[in-house]
């Protein structure tokens, strides 16, 4: 058996002393479609128009929703981004108390979406806004308030072209995070509806699935819900406090916590992913382009050297090289740590820095031709009998370099 659709908890008491309030004034006259009488017929001939307060308390979200889409295209089809301006301003000429507000919307360019306008007429209509479409006003009409520039408000929005624009990797993301964190603000108004009961942020994150390297802008935009109720419980904002006064103080303390919890789960989201996802796999290189930067020296004419193909050492644990400037032997013995040496650049990786040493050879034409008739441990004792002093080998491979020999 199929559960029941939840119904929206809309009451009148719940509902602030907002400037978008119906009660106070009566409805406007709908207006009609002046287009072609075809379209009209598509898109309905006349303005919608809604219900009473209580009606609309027994609408499903679905149903709601529903017709508030047919509404929202309505508006979109029939009016202009200028209209839409001159619905927002409306609202507020109804207010006496609100022309300090309405005056610095008039000098103000709105730069706003169109939609703030379709809202604000419907509220006058007779829709009941929900919590989430007063904030989304709310917000808006902030920005604007705060970037006042000395410009006509009533001034047309120039319209362009549509224009295709392919969506790349980082666009698909972004809209997997809007749509992650648009459930999580559905879940804010059932929590409001619900009387502050808990809710599973967790469960909808995992849901959802948003990328981890996309948490940090969950967490800004769950951030700019808390840091807009914190203005509220400082008593900051004027508009703030007048939409959010019937929650109360333990109310607004409720919404807040709410937010805490959901900064808490995206982190917790974000450390699991990454728990789950395990360290990335070190990608493979090749021995030939582990070496391509290597320098050393290929041929010593003077000697009669030459140095070994340099991939060997990927698969070496025992590295013996001549420096033909300075006359020093030396050998690279792999650490405990590693099976065989690798290489970066210049620098020979996981070589034992304790036991990787060097001595300058007296004779190095006599002594080099010794060496390479020595096999791996004749050449260590041999190495040990050599008079002068040990001195450390750094790994680093110089252009002045022999690469004598390698073995496993």
């Amino acid at each position: 058996m199929a559960a029941p659709k939840k119904k929206l908890n809309i009451a009148p008491v719940k509902h602030p002393q907002h400037s978008f309030k119906r009660e106070h004034h009566s409805t406007p006259k709908p207006m009609s479609f002046r287009g072609n009488h075809g379209e009209g017929e598509f898109v309905g001939l006349q303005e919608p128009t809604w219900p009473s307060t209580d009606e609309q308390a027994t609408w499903t979200e679905d149903h709601r929703g529903t017709l508030l889409s047919h509404a929202l295209g309505w508006y979109n089809y029939t009016q202009n981004s200028k209209v839409s301006i001159e619905f927002l301003l409306q609202a507020f000429e109804k207010y006496p108390y609100r022309a300090e507000t309405l005056r610095r919307l008039k000098k103000a360019t709105l730069n706003m979406p169109p939609v703030a306008g379709w809202l604000c007429r419907m509220a006058a209509m007779g829709l009941v806004l929900t919590m989430s479409e007063k904030r989304f006003l709310c917000r808006n009409l902030r920005k604007v308030l705060k970037s006042e520039v000395a410009e006509d408000v009533v001034a047309a929005v120039t319209s362009t072209e549509p224009v295709i624009v392919k969506l790349n990797i980082q666009d698909h993301l972004n809209a997997k995070v809007k749509d992650t964190f648009g459930e999580i603000e559905r879940l804010f108004d059932d929590y409001i509806n619900s009387n502050y009961q808990k809710i599973d942020v967790m469960k909808v994150l995992f849901a959802k699935a948003p990328p981890i390297n996309k948490t940090k802008d969950l967490i800004k935009m769950a951030d700019h819900y808390l840091e807009e109720i914190n203005e509220v419980i400082n008593g900051r904002d004027e508009q703030l406090n007048e939409a959010y006064k019937p929650y109360g103080k333990r109310g607004v303390k409720q919404l807040a916590e709410f937010w805490k919890q959901v900064i808490t789960d995206i982190n917790n989201y974000g450390l699991h992913r990454k728990k789950a996802k395990g360290p990335r796999k070190k990608k493979a290189v090749s021995p030939d382009k582990m070496v391509s930067k290597l320098a050393f020296l290929k041929t010593f004419e003077p000697l009669n050297l030459s140095s070994i193909d340099p991939t060997v050492i990927i698969r070496s644990s025992e590295l013996w090289i001549f420096n033909t400037k300075t006359r020093k032997l030396g050998v690279y013995y792999v650490s405990a740590a590693s099976s065989s040496f690798e290489v970066k650049g210049k620098r020979i990786l996981n070589a034992d820095p304790i036991v990787s040493m060097q001595k300058t050879l007296r004779k190095p034409k006599e002594q080099l031709a010794e060496f390479s008739n020595l096999g791996k441990p004749a050449r260590r004792a041999w190495f040990k009998k050599i008079k002068g002093i040990e001195i450390k080998l750094k790994p680093i491979i110089n252009k002045d370099s022999i690469l004598l020999s390698a073995s496993k």
